[in-house]
């Protein structure tokens, strides 16, 4: 694409000067998109104390095959609960995945 086709972009910083009028329209037209998002986070976040009592109030898992593929570095704690969840399956099992993170 001709350097002049770009002279159009508003100069606000040398990054803008570089993109394309459309692509700098397709750029702020996704800013509108994030109070979805937000929306859609917290509308989660509220959910999740409803939710976590809905898992513990399941009680046990039966012969479900339940397998956690846990990080080589997990914490302890980490660890622990872990295996807590796994033992609600007579089936569950825990994968320490080495040289891995979250």
């Amino acid at each position: 694409m001709p350097a002049s086709s770009f002279q159009d972009a508003t100069p606000r910083s040398s990054f803008l000067i570089r993109v394309p009028r459309h692509r700098v329209r397709r750029l702020n037209s996704r800013k509108r998109e994030l109070p979805k998002f937000f929306e859609a986070l917290a509308s989660e976040m509220e959910c999740l104390p409803e939710s976590a009592a809905q898992v513990a109030a399941s009680g046990a898992y039966g012969d479900m095959p339940l397998v956690f593929l846990s990080a080589g570095d997990a914490t302890t704690a980490k660890t622990m609960e872990q295996e807590a969840v796994a033992r609600l399956s007579s089936n569950g099992k825990i994968i320490v995945v080495p040289n891995s993170g979250h």
